[in-house]
């Protein structure tokens, strides 16, 4: 074959493979390594994810390669858009198949096609997300809720906490009901547009740099409204504070949508931190923008196409408020938060955070793929971690609002000291991360920063730090489980000038830990990220638990202690292969107890064999009871 002939034959291969039909499918997910074949090998593009299934794009001829366990859903429309629906009962359902076309039901989430205009026309008021085409997705994990029990500290940071002190109920309830005045804020209405002249006028008055991003929805232009506060250290690295502007209510949202709680309570926040912060003149190392943003109850499009837009960017951490100050006092006073399984390092930074400022208020964490109904979502698509602070996580639950989307949502509903708890934990995890400067202030923290840096043990870890100020301080490194130096184990004492610290951790504890920065031995600086150190030998320190598994009492095996790269291996009594996993980052791996085809496995004895990226094996007996 001749080069032009060979040229023109890719040329013929790549014009095959470009118009090649495209099908949405549902694959079901018995076991993570579906995940990883779907992934690692490009067979499509996965544009949904939870514990039990994914909804990916496939081209036709990967089909086969992905059965079985995989549904055809329908040859992907040009014509029409997909989204998710949250389902609340079967009216809703028989409702939604009369208006669109229902391609799969979980029961709880639905996933439909329609037009765009159907969407917000005929499904105003519906929780909705328009699917996206490709997200990244979150680590295995253990999706479990746990409550947070806090315990009082009494050190505080001074600083943080006189601007917390600033935040007052006035501050807030004035900016709530200036914003439901504008009667509708919805996204396609004149008052959506007087709302983001309001909030731009507003941020300018602070002294930030107000910008605008523009999007279509449904032929409409509407706008992000973005305020920035520059980092002086750091400016390249971002924390970003967020909620959405606009409103909706099931009938004519655009005459009369008040949205006090949803989500006037949520931008509350952002005008009230961004105020103490112009007052103060405060400064941080680290860039902040406070986001409103628009088109939310369509679909999250605002915090959708500013996400895609910025998904190049080094955003840190993301904090999204929405609903947070209905309360009533026959139920629990207390705040919820939404993440992800990538995001779960920010959530137990906020629950330190709240320790250290004596339990502002108490916190439940939902560790959930699937809550995908606010903006923090659109985050999680971009592999950011992003968080949602709000009243209740569960929707119809007795804590949720019941004016939600009618137009009895408004004010004389809500309590506002409720709402400025919420806003404190909010504002002192933002200050916190972003790293506010002080007169004392003599570091910037590089090193832990954000994410979490993962080793093995033994390797060498450099602890890193700008010194922000001219003369020199002495700096005492701590490795802490939790943020509190005194209950952690000392490092070295060293000075400020050599920004650096090369940490040796053959001695350490396999672990999780944040690094504390002890300045001149009173002030304490702790990183935003931790450092996890994985087993160097899994023979030493690998834990199986519970075990015997007695299925009447429990749901998983969990192997603990693992190396940065583990494969597990497991057989029956036969010497059969009944399962096998390479684990990778994780110190811990929750087994389903089922084999590669997602069955469960019966009563017996079986034999585990676990090797690390250093060839140690560790071999076990597992005992299983049906």
């Amino acid at each position: 074959m001749n080069l032009i002939a060979g040229l023109f034959l890719i040329f013929l291969v790549e014009i095959n493979s470009c118009s090649e039909d495209k099908y949405l499918v549902k694959i079901d997910l018995n076991d993570y390594n579906r995940i990883d074949v779907l992934y690692n090998n490009n067979y499509g593009d996965i544009r949904y994810y939870t514990t039990y299934y994914c909804i990916s794009s496939v081209s036709e001829n990967n089909i086969p390669l992905l059965k079985p366990g995989l549904t055809v859903l329908e040859k992907i429309s040009e014509q029409e858009k997909y989204f998710l629906v949250l389902i609340r009962n079967e009216a809703e359902l028989e409702y939604i198949k009369s208006v669109s076309k229902l391609l799969f039901y979980d029961g709880t989430t639905s996933l439909i096609r329609c037009s765009e205009q159907t969407a917000i026309k005929l499904l105003t008021g519906y929780r909705l997300k328009l699917l996206p085409e490709k997200i990244v997705i979150p680590k295995p994990a253990d999706y479990k809720t746990f409550y947070y029990k806090t315990t009082k500290i009494d050190e505080d940071i001074p600083v943080i906490k006189s601007l917390l002190e600033k935040i007052t109920t006035t501050q807030i309830y004035n900016y709530i009901y200036e914003l439901q005045s504008f009667s509708s804020r919805y996204t396609l209405s004149t008052g959506c547009i007087a709302a983001e002249n309001y909030l731009i006028t507003k941020f300018n008055n602070f002294g930030l740099n107000v910008t605008t991003m523009p999007f279509i929805i449904s032929g409409t232009t509407s706008y992000n409204v973005i305020a920035e506060l520059p980092g002086i250290t750091l400016p390249e690295k971002i924390v970003i504070i967020c909620a959405h502007y606009d409103s909706i209510t099931y009938t004519q949202p655009e005459y009369n949508a008040p949205g006090a709680d949803d989500n006037a309570s949520g931008v509350s926040s952002l005008l009230s931190i961004a105020e103490i912060i112009s007052q103060t003149g405060c400064k941080f190392n680290y860039t902040i923008r406070f986001i409103a943003f628009s088109g939310e109850e369509q679909g999250l499009y605002g915090s959708f196409y500013y996400a895609q837009s910025t998904k190049n960017l080094d955003i840190i951490a993301v904090l999204n408020l929405d609903m947070i100050a209905y309360w009533i006092k026959t139920v629990p006073r207390d705040l919820d938060i939404i993440s992800n399984t990538n995001s779960k390092w920010l959530t137990e930074f906020i629950s330190q955070i709240n320790d250290k400022y004596g339990t502002i208020i108490p916190v439940n964490i939902y560790i959930d793929n699937n809550a995908w109904w606010s903006d923090h979502s659109s985050f999680w698509t971009t592999g950011k971690p992003s968080v949602c602070f709000i009243e209740s996580y569960k929707t119809g639950s007795l804590e949720f609002n019941p004016f939600y989307h009618t137009i009895q949502d408004t004010i004389d509903k809500l309590d506002m000291s409720f709402a400025k708890d919420i806003i404190k934990i909010s504002a002192a995890t933002l200050f916190h991360i972003a790293d506010i400067r002080s007169t004392a202030d003599e570091i910037t923290i590089i090193e832990p920063d954000g994410i979490n840096d993962e080793i093995t043990k033994g390797d060498n870890y450099t602890i890193r730090w700008l010194s922000n100020g001219t003369s020199t301080a002495s700096i005492s490194l701590y490795y802490c489980q939790t943020l509190d130096y005194r209950i952690g184990k000392y490092i070295t004492t060293l000075s400020s000038n050599n920004n650096y610290f090369i940490w040796n951790t053959g001695n350490i504890p396999t672990g999780k830990y944040y690094i504390c920065f002890l300045i001149n031995d009173t002030i304490e600086k702790y990183s935003s990220g931790q450092v996890t150190i994985f087993s160097s030998d899994i023979t030493s320190k690998l834990k199986v638990y519970p075990n015997p598994f007695k299925a009447a009492r429990d749901t998983q095996i969990t192997f603990t202690n693992l190396a940065k790269y583990t494969k597990l291996k497991i057989y029956n009594i036969a010497s059969e292969l009944v399962y096998e996993k390479e684990i990778t980052d994780t110190l811990s791996f929750p087994w389903s107890v089922c084999n590669m085809s997602g069955n469960k496995l019966s009563s017996g004895i079986y034999i585990y064999y676990i090797t690390d990226d250093n060839g140690h094996t560790e071999k076990g007996k597992l005992a299983i009871i049906r």
